[in-house]
């Protein structure tokens, strides 16, 4: 009887525990300003956040039970089957804990026909026995991110004036507090990339001065990490046209190739080349994560038309776009050519200038 009835009580306090998790996903979710969406493997939505019908022109009771694809252009379809896919193997491969999945920039469409751009991040919900029922969340950054950040350097600075964090913590939180402060000033930065279009004035620029800033930066976001960072090149030895925005342009390369490393030493390789006749400088940014297959390879910088015209990305969009206005390129290869899984190399172009 005794074990009867514990057996029973652990089922209650474990159903109990799970409404209540239901119930706070659920208030999250349908007060947030972002559209969260879950589907199945079929690709139909078993659940879709209120915030869709002010984004997409959708109420959830329309989209329940439908097929995402009808959100999306065919070619976006295409896309994000492959990229389901692909997620789901390199999963079972590295495990559920070592693979955390990369944000993607796709094309929906709305109700009345327009279409709007979306970064996408998504992450598996499993059942109670492990296996994935539901797909993607999506995240259309839609809140205030500037008042968050405010918030959070106040708090910051208020712990730190106050003198009571040992030695340990207090490193921390001067490193939070850095990187809340350089999230801040990317926000102000794109606002202003954004208003100035095209306008915005180019000038010579040491690239081993910006990507030193950038690693410091990367260093800073990652401090329990053993990261090194190797480059064949150093100061004054190039000079090429740009402005203070490359300095992102390799920490977003950086960020990205150490979040997706589960190694336990993290290794970079920046490397330099000359190129098309000495009037551009390549620069890889090489490391030695998962890597990207070649269906991937098209869909992480996917931008397509007049996509500026659409207002200013963030992450990798952001980075295409910087690059496009210093009249270079930007692309995604093969660390080890023919191997994707050996690692990736973001390769930018970048044209040379006289210092």
């Amino acid at each position: 009887m005794a074990g009867m009835l514990s057996t029973v009580l652990a089922r209650y306090l474990a159903q109990d525990a799970l409404r209540t998790s239901e119930e706070r996903f659920r208030l999250l979710a349908e007060n947030a300003k972002d559209v969260i969406w879950t589907i199945d493997l079929d690709f139909k939505f078993t659940y879709i956040s209120p915030a869709c019908e002010e984004v997409l022109g959708y109420s959830p009771e329309e989209l329940m039970g439908e097929d995402v694809g009808s959100l999306m252009p065919q070619e976006t379809v295409e896309i994000a089957e492959a990229v389901l896919a692909e997620a789901l193997a390199l999963e079972d491969e590295v495990g559920k804990d070592g693979y955390e999945a990369p944000p993607l920039e796709l094309e929906l469409l709305r109700r009345d026909g327009t279409r709007i751009w979306a970064e996408i991040s998504r992450a598996f919900l499993r059942d109670n026995k492990d296996k994935p029922t539901a797909a993607f969340y999506n995240d259309l950054m839609a809140h205030d991110i500037s008042n968050l950040q405010q918030g959070i350097m106040s708090s910051m600075e208020l712990m730190l004036e106050s003198g009571k964090l040992h030695e340990q913590l207090e490193t921390l939180a001067k490193s939070a507090l850095a990187q809340t402060q350089r999230g801040a000033k990317l926000v102000t930065n794109v606002k202003k990339l954004a208003a100035l279009g095209e306008k915005s004035e180019l000038a010579p620029i040491d690239p081993h001065v910006a990507l030193t800033e950038a690693i410091e930066m990367v260093h800073d976001s990652y401090p329990s990490l053993n990261i090194k960072i190797n480059t064949n090149f150093s100061m004054d030895q190039y000079s090429v046209l740009a402005d203070e925005f490359l300095v992102d342009v390799f920490y977003n390369l950086l960020h990205n190739s150490v979040r997706m490393d589960t190694n336990d030493v993290v290794v970079i390789d920046v490397v330099t080349e000359d190129s098309e006749g000495d009037r551009f400088l390549t620069i890889k940014v090489q490391d030695r994560g998962p890597g990207i297959s070649d269906t991937l390879k098209k869909a992480i910088l996917a931008r397509f038309g007049d996509r500026e015209k659409r207002g200013t990305g963030l992450g990798l969009t952001l980075v295409r776009r910087i690059m496009h206005r210093y009249g270079g390129r930007i692309w995604v290869e093969d660390r080890v050519q023919g191997d994707y899984r050996q690692g990736t190399s973001m390769v930018m172009m970048l044209p040379k200038t006289s210092a």
